[in-house]
């Protein structure tokens, strides 16, 4: 309850000096107390001088027209801003920082903004870590998110099979993908020649063979 004098307003708990009254203990509600200053203590005249139910370091009063201007929770006006800032003042909330081994920071802090609309979080370059408060809620499903892509990237093995026509057996290589920059493939014409070399050494041996038999049968 209020009280408007000539000259001064009595706000009791409403409107304090930089702060306005608590919404966390019973019957508080701040949607009521959002219509109360903005809907008419906030209309009266600027140069009423302001006395709450409490002073504050000596300050027994101010004026409405210096608590419109620099009093930090009227600066939302918006009733959903402005409850959802006085409900945040009393939530209980928890610091926890989650240490990434594989994740990109800025991609991870970016999709917590997006997804859990995280705004009190902040990087730790240093150790690749992310430092992040808010209530138990949103850490918890916070976790969750990271544990999902905080994750290795999956190596990928390519098989290679090397053939030989003449002699029929298979020799099988395993490369991860970052070998392959060191292993170096034969190049076809390569590949060729020895194959031709090998059909020529092929086919003089047959043909010394039959030579051989052509002189027993003589």
């Amino acid at each position: 309850m209020c009280l408007v004098l000539p000259d001064r307003v009595l706000t009791g708990d409403t409107l304090l000096i930089g702060a306005t009254g608590r919404t966390d203990l019973p019957t508080g509600d701040p949607e009521a107390l959002h219509e109360s200053l903005f809907g008419k203590l906030l209309g009266l005249d600027d140069a009423l001088r302001v006395f709450p139910a409490h002073d504050y370091k000596g300050r027994e009063s101010s004026t409405l027209g210096a608590e419109k201007s620099s009093n930090p929770r009227l600066q939302k006006k918006e009733r959903a801003a402005f409850v959802a800032e006085k409900r945040r003042e009393y939530e209980e909330e928890v610091v926890r920082t989650f240490y990434l081994s594989n994740a990109d920071l800025k991609e991870t802090m970016d999709l917590l903004r997006i997804v859990l609309d995280a705004r009190r979080i902040s990087p730790v370059t240093g150790t690749n870590a992310l430092a992040m408060k808010d209530t138990p809620e949103r850490i918890t499903a916070a976790a969750r998110i990271l544990s999902a892509i905080d994750k290795a990237r999956p190596e990928v093995l390519i098989d290679v099979e090397l053939l030989d026509h003449l002699a029929p057996q298979r020799r099988r290589v395993r490369l991860a993908v970052g070998d392959l920059a060191a292993w170096k493939l034969p190049h076809p014409r390569e590949v060729h020649a020895v194959l031709a070399a090998r059909d020529e050494e092929a086919a003089v041996v047959l043909d010394d063979g039959r030579d051989d038999r052509d002189l027993h049968q003589d």
